[in-house]
Formats: structure tokens, sequence, C-alpha cells
């Protein structure tokens, strides 16, 4: 499937149908693609919590404003940011040194920067929230790919998740995503958007000169 082809398909999807279920190789086939997501550095600073038991979707049901779609879905994943941004920079940075992308004094300078941001806590959350998020839009498009119907959640209660699925701290509840493969089709078309030259700015944002 083009991506072109992904994007055209994809569809927010409320309605699933119960009985579909995913599989471990299924997850496993999934998660391969995701993890081609690119980062900030390639710190990767993403974990997931794929929600797939009756009991566990009903807790997180709980947690996100009693919507519906959780317990129909296959799964539900929990999209998680990682506000520590050194958790993984030493195997990211041996391995980009093993490779000859980079010299050992060039590595200390890539965590000295890092390390300045130590005490933004406000940087950091937005750091972790928007290669999450890059994270999320993979794994809808992968999912596509796959066969997989899905749709984006924002709408949950970010300290009762956190309490109820055992988050650390440092982790930031970015989205679900919730799995799957659609009852039926949507019952109307694709929404109205924006037209190119309704939302792209050239230059400067100022005048919009693009066209439609």
């Amino acid at each position: 499937m083009l991506v072109s082809e992904a994007l055209a398909r994809r569809r927010a999807i409320r309605d699933y149908d119960p009985a579909f279920t995913i599989g471990d190789e299924e997850l496993a086939r999934l998660f391969a693609l995701v993890k081609l997501a690119p980062s900030a550095m390639n710190l990767q600073p993403w974990e997931f919590i794929v929600v797939r038991e009756a009991a566990a979707k009903k807790r997180l049901r709980a947690c996100a404003m009693d919507q519906y779609q959780i317990e129909l879905a296959a799964a539900t994943v929990i999209v998680l940011g990682n506000t520590d941004m050194l958790a993984h920079f030493e195997p990211v940075y041996a391995d980009l040194l093993a490779l000859g992308g980079t010299t050992p004094e060039r590595v200390e300078g890539s965590r000295r920067y890092v390390r300045r941001f130590d005490g933004d806590v406000r940087y950091r959350e937005l750091w972790a929230a928007r290669n999450a998020a890059l994270a999320a839009m993979t794994l809808m498009l992968a999912a596509q790919e796959l066969g997989l119907d899905s749709g984006p959640m924002d709408g949950f209660y970010p300290d009762k998740l956190m309490a109820e699925f055992g988050v650390p701290a440092n982790f930031l509840p970015v989205m679900l995503v919730t799995l799957g493969r659609r009852a039926q089709e949507p019952p109307y078309p694709r929404q109205w958007r924006r037209d190119f030259g309704d939302m792209v700015h050239l230059d400067t944002f100022g005048e919009k000169k693009g066209r439609d």
C-alpha cells in the first residue's frame, strides 16, 4: 500500500468489529514499522502499552471519559512520551559511534547539549510529546498498511490513566490509538479539509500566496 493510499483509506474509526482480535505476531509486525518513526537525535523517547484484555479495556475506558470504542476495538495503544531525554542516549550513540557516524568528542558534545534541559520541565514535556506524536502517526499509517483500522483519542484523564496502568512519573501520556477492524464504513464521506491556499504560508506568516 502506498502512503497516499494509506492516508486516503485511514479514518478515525469508532465502531469496530468486537469479534476481531490482534495477536502477538501481528503486534510484532506492526511495531517493527512503528520503530522506524523519526525522533530528535534518534533518542526514541516513547513507550507503548497495548491494552487487549477485557478487564483492562474497562479500566482504560473509565480513564478515557467512558468512550465506548475502547471496548469494541481489538486493542488500544497508550502512547507515552519519555521526558528523560537521556534514557536511550548510551545505546543510540554507541551504535552511531560504531557505524562511524560520529566521534567520541561529538558524543560528549551531544550529551552536554541534552543536559542543558535537565531543569526545564516544560521543554522536556514538549519534546516528549512531539516525538511520541510522530510515533503515533506512524502507528496509524503502519496499521493501515497491515489492514488494520485505527482511531486517535486525546480525551482521557492523564493522572488517572498513569495511576491505573502503573506509568512512571517521567512519562507523559500523549495519545490513545484504538486498533481493530471497522464494523462498517463511516456513515458519511471524509469531512471538509482546508485547501493548500488556506493553510500554507510561503516564507513568512502573512498573506497566503498558495493556490486552492
